[in-house]
């Protein structure tokens, strides 16, 4: 059964940047645009901060569609590669962004890493990316808003982290992909991150938990 997210996702954030936003996409490309021609400490400062709210928000709404679906479809009995509508799991995706849902008492569901039938691109390439891994022997896999990073037995899997897009982090001792480039100058430790972005942890079986 899902934890319930303490965050209440039926109410997008306040922003001066981003309040037309209604996707991650959205906000990565209004933010593309705005950094070109967004100028001055304060309001560069001001826009880095709201697309990081805004990024997280979107990212956190969009892993409970992913949840609509797989409870959806564990629940109705049906394949993981099923097409099921967003229409179809409306009500139970409603239910998960305001912490109301309940499961049914024989369900054990704790998410699936799947190709959802709609998504943004951002949240296809992570989904993509961490296919690539899950199945690698002795790691510890975190999902934080559109990165993933990996901690665990990694030197023997260097290789393939390398090759599928993963850099290593000195400052954060960990492997780590990012469906977009990282903003502004401000370093944060893991726990900030974590705490920034939320985190979904991956088990051995490609399950996201939250």
């Amino acid at each position: 059964m899902p934890v319930a997210n303490v965050v209440d996702l039926s109410v997008k954030p306040v922003t001066q940047y981003f309040d037309s936003a209604d996707s991650a996409d959205a906000v990565v490309k209004q933010y593309q645009s705005l950094a070109v021609t967004v100028t001055g400490k304060a309001a560069v400062t001001k826009l880095e901060k709201e697309f990081e709210t805004a990024l997280t928000h979107w990212m956190r709404v969009e892993r409970k569609r992913f949840e609509a679906q797989s409870i959806y479809k564990v629940n109705n009995g049906l394949a993981a590669n099923a097409v099921v509508t967003d229409t179809v799991v409306a009500p139970l995706f409603d239910a998960l962004v305001d912490n109301t849902y309940v499961a049914p008492a024989n369900n054990q569901w704790v998410g699936t890493v799947y190709t959802p039938t709609k998504s943004s691109s951002v949240t296809n390439s992570l989904m993509a990316v961490l296919k690539k891994v899950v199945l690698l022997p002795g790691l510890a896999i975190e999902v934080c808003g559109c990165w993933i990073w990996v901690t665990g037995n990694t030197f023997p899997n260097r290789q393939a982290l390398g090759a599928a897009g993963f850099s290593w982090s000195k400052r954060h001792a960990r492997w780590y992909w990012g469906a977009v480039a990282p903003i502004g100058n401000k370093r944060m430790t893991y726990p900030e991150i974590q705490q920034n972005f939320g985190v979904m942890h991956v088990d051995s079986n490609g399950n996201l938990i939250p």
